[in-house]
């Protein structure tokens, strides 16, 4: 099992049940017996999705289709106890629903509603909700465009617990900050929690541009809230900044999830900004809905993004989109950028 299953089944029942879907076989399926229970759904309604996941290699799907159902058999009464995982709508596309009842006393009851709230790719929402008293099943509703569907992943029911702040850090890894775009990512704040019960609000993110060659070269910055290292594009604005003195304040609320949060300082550079040279930022504190300030112990990591320049975005030229970037070399030495325009 991967690092998800063996962290939270090392304490076994004391805490709750976990599932990430690691060792089920990949593949539709009408029964799945699993550690949080038993899995079942009419046939062509679910599977078990391999290549594509929150965490490890596999998560669960409910299949495209109308009315498609796939129901949880926990084995005893789990009221009191929160339901949470992280869930992907594979498709803008309509139509699309989404939802959770629970069985109390022969009777199902609605308790969630994702109809608006699951977003598109990259398991960028995290459902939580505290089970009714005398849930023993839940049942999972969806209306998808056929061949799509909903997929879940790192799913747990455990006892409510307070959330906490355990760790603060800064985070940079190497992305180019491109002219041209308007949002780059340039370094982040990483706020891990534990426990899942009354979430956390962050209301205030108080950064500077340290380390960056040309300041006056700079447009604008904000701060992203969401998606983490390999995705940081797919985070939300947290809020707009004031610059003052060369020290920015974005002011917004972003509720807290369970796990990792990322906060992105996100810049955009005028039009000429100088090619090659260095952008860099600190994170200086972080202020809670309580007035309680966190700060990282080390402001800003070591190293800084290289300006570059974006050759073509999506919709220049009226184009959908362009992929399959190369370079070619000329017998003269010169080189030549080459890609591929969608429309």
């Amino acid at each position: 099992m991967h690092r998800f299953a063996l962290l939270f089944f090392g304490l076994g029942t004391l805490l709750g049940f976990g599932e990430g879907f690691e060792s089920c076989k990949a593949g539709a399926f009408e029964s799945l017996q699993t550690d949080v229970g038993t899995w079942s759904a009419p046939a062509g309604h679910a599977m078990v999705h391999s290549r594509h996941a929150k965490s490890g290699k596999q998560s669960m799907r409910i299949l495209g289709g109308e009315g498609h159902l796939l129901e949880l058999d926990m084995g005893g009464d789990r009221g009191g106890m929160l339901l949470s995982f992280w869930a992907e709508r594979w498709t803008a596309r309509a139509p699309f629903l989404f939802r959770i009842d629970a069985m109390r006393a022969d009777k199902w009851e609605e308790i969630y509603s994702g109809d608006r709230k699951i977003r598109v790719g990259g398991f960028l929402t995290e459902v939580a909700v505290v089970l009714p008293e005398g849930t023993r099943k839940l049942r999972f509703r969806s209306n998808t465009p056929k061949e799509t569907g909903v997929m879940i992943d790192d799913l747990l029911i455990e006892k409510v617990k307070p959330m906490k702040i355990t760790t603060v850090e800064t985070i940079q890894p190497v992305i180019p900050v491109l002219v041209r775009r308007k949002d780059n990512p340039v370094m982040a704040l990483k706020v891990a929690t534990a426990g899942r019960g009354e979430h956390l609000m962050v209301r205030k993110i108080t950064f500077d541009l340290k380390g960056t060659s040309h300041p006056e070269e700079v447009k604008g910055a904000r701060i992203w809230f969401g998606g983490d290292p390999l995705q940081p594009h797919k985070g939300i604005p947290f809020g707009e900044s004031k610059e003052t003195g060369g020290v920015f304040v974005s002011e917004g609320e972003a509720k807290l999830v369970g796990g990792e949060n990322y906060f992105w300082v996100s810049v955009e550079l005028k039009e000429g900004a100088s090619v090659g040279s260095q952008v860099d930022a600190r994170i200086l504190e972080m202020t809670m809905s309580d007035g309680t300030i966190r700060k990282p112990s080390v402001p800003s990591p070591e190293g800084s993004q290289r300006v570059g320049y974006a050759l073509r975005l999506h919709g220049d030229d009226g184009s959908r989109a362009y992929r399959i970037p190369g370079l070619a070399t000329t017998n003269k030495g010169s080189l030549i950028a080459v890609y591929d325009v969608r429309y």
